[in-house]
């Protein structure tokens, strides 16, 4: 009955907003435009209200008599049910007579088919018209109050928005839809939909690009730099090989086949065996490889190919190596495409201390980078800056023989990789948002151990799984303005340090004496984001 009582209370309700409509559409003059100034001189309102007041009149006929036509709701109340007709039914049951229950009359009231498809289209196009006028009154209501809004904003985006004249972003770009206790609009509920439609989107916008460009390492040199580490790594481990005197004396030997001595004795053949095999007390190699690299970041994930050229000679206690890499990588976000191609020259090198190795690996490089597609609400801009990077790391390790060409080497190390990245632009041909230079540093340790495998015939292979743990990260704040504007705004950098768990493993065969095919790969995560690469090559010894 609660039910029942409360639909018919409804069914009164809307009969009663219905006839108030009609007053106010048909029997009164229609006045859908005010006097207010910014209201009745705005030509796209003006358009808007004459088609609202076309598709009324359509709908409605003259004088609204077509809402009139349908079933008067009012008067289509069947008989009331009362205390005593209940108790009736208790006792003598309910005779239902078809004849007294109108089902047509039921339809008709639910479900209009006199309806035309002419009525239907002439409704959505009022419907539309009623839709643009809303849109305009929207757009009327942010351009008068915006300045305002800005003004006493605590906010550095949106005073930075108002001062570079950028209004009409907001403007385009908002829809008001919070009001106050009494249903108004007003300058601070205005304040609220552009805090949670304009500015939140800036700012998460710039924060994913605070973390692509970061101070410190981004997520493309993070790949760029664990490929490099791979390649290295895997040179030295090659050139501690203990078979590199034997090798040189077999060959020594091959090579001496069929060579008549002028002398018996046999000081003549020792002193032309040390002398063959002097060219073997320097181990000469020229390498190159191919490099891929993949990751998946909270922030993106990276792609990342290219190669790398090096060269190397050892000595008796001390090895140098140096080498050129060249890397294309790649990171989309959902704020944001970034390409950069990455140019690095570095150099390593290992002391041989008894059984105790000391390696070290300087490297710089540059970045030319590509920023595309940085959605900024609706409007997409575009440009470009160079960064340079340095890296430096020392590692020290203590070498355990075991047996048949196995060896165990614990080490400790420390890194330090800088990060340079120029002041730059984003633009498009409506605006552009201008940052600041950042920088940034990670000085971190590293503590894993070694395995080694030689073979006689020159090959090995290596895996040496670690833990690298981020001792200090300093990153800049990305600073950011709208040209023109004065003020500027600040997104924080992401300065917590990481735990890594890192495995980097690698192998060498030998084609023929002097030249070797080469494998790598590496792994590096901390749980959420993680990097994976891998290289081909070969190396050629003289």
């Amino acid at each position: 009955m609660k039910a029942l009582n409360d639909f018919v209370a409804s069914a009164d309700a809307l009969n009663t907003t219905i006839k108030g409509a009609k007053n106010d559409a048909f029997d009164n003059a229609i006045k859908i435009i005010t006097g207010t100034q910014n209201l009745k001189n705005d030509e796209t309102l003006k358009k808007q209200a004459d088609l609202v007041t076309q598709k009324l009149q359509e709908l409605g006929g003259a004088g609204g008599a077509n809402l009139d036509g349908g079933t008067d709701l009012e008067n289509a109340k069947g008989t009331e049910i009362k205390n005593d007709t209940i108790d009736n039914i208790k006792t003598s049951g309910i005779n239902i007579d078809a004849n007294s229950y109108d089902a047509v009359k039921l339809k008709d009231l639910l479900a209009d088919d006199a309806i035309t498809e002419e009525q239907k289209k002439a409704y959505n196009e009022l419907l539309a018209a009623l839709n643009s006028m809303k849109e305009q009154l929207n757009k009327i209501t942010v351009t008068s109050s915006f300045s305002d809004v800005a003004k006493n904003s605590k906010s550095d985006v949106i005073k930075s928005l108002n001062e570079a004249g950028l209004g009409s972003l907001v403007v385009n770009n908002l829809n008001l839809v919070t009001t106050n206790e009494g249903g108004q609009v007003t300058d601070a509920t205005i304040a609220q939909d552009i805090a949670e439609q304009i500015e939140k989107p800036i700012r998460e916008a710039s924060n994913s690009l605070s973390n692509v460009i970061g101070g410190g390492l981004n997520a493309p040199a993070t790949a760029l730099s664990m490929a490099n580490q791979t390649n290295t790594m895997t040179r030295l481990a090659k050139l501690s090989t203990p078979y590199s005197k034997d090798l040189a004396l077999a060959s020594a030997i091959k090579n001496m086949e069929g060579l008549e001595l002028a002398s018996g004795d046999n000081s003549a053949l020792s002193s032309i065996i040390k002398e063959y095999t002097k060219r073997f007390d320097y181990d000469n190699s020229l390498w190159a490889n191919v490099i891929g690299a993949k990751g998946s970041t909270d922030n993106g994930d990276p792609k990342l190919y290219g190669f790398s050229v090096g060269y190397d000679r050892s000595f008796d206690n001390f090895l140098l190596g140096s080498y050129f890499t060249y890397a294309k990588s790649k990171l989309d976000t959902s704020y944001l495409d970034s390409e950069a191609d990455n140019f690095e020259l570095g150099i390593y090198s290992r002391a041989y201390l008894g059984d105790s190795e000391l390696d070290t690996t300087l490297s710089f490089g540059i970045g030319k980078n590509d920023i595309n597609n940085y959605k900024l609400i609706d409007e997409y801009l575009n440009g470009d800056y160079d960064s340079k990077f340095i890296n430096i790391a020392a590692t020290y390790g203590y070498v355990f023989k075991m047996q048949d060409g196995f060896f165990i080497k614990p080490f400790l190390g420390l890194a330090y990789g800088y990060n340079k990245n120029d002041s730059f632009s984003l633009s498009n041909d409506k605006l552009t948002q201008e940052f600041n230079k950042v920088d940034g540093s990670t000085l971190s340790a590293n503590l894993g151990v070694e395995f080694r495998q030689y073979l006689s015939d020159g090959s090995f292979m290596f895996v040496a799984p670690s833990v690298e743990q981020e001792l200090s990260v300093s990153r800049d704040d990305l600073v950011s303005k709208f040209r023109g504007a004065s003020t500027s705004f600040t997104t924080k950098a992401d300065e917590s340090k990481d735990t890594y768990a890192k495995v980097i493993a690698g192998g060498e065969y030998a084609v023929t004496r002097d030249l070797f095919a080469t494998v790598s790969v590496g792994f590096k995560t901390n749980g959420e984001d993680k990097y994976a690469n891998g290289s081909l090559g070969v190396k050629y010894k003289f």
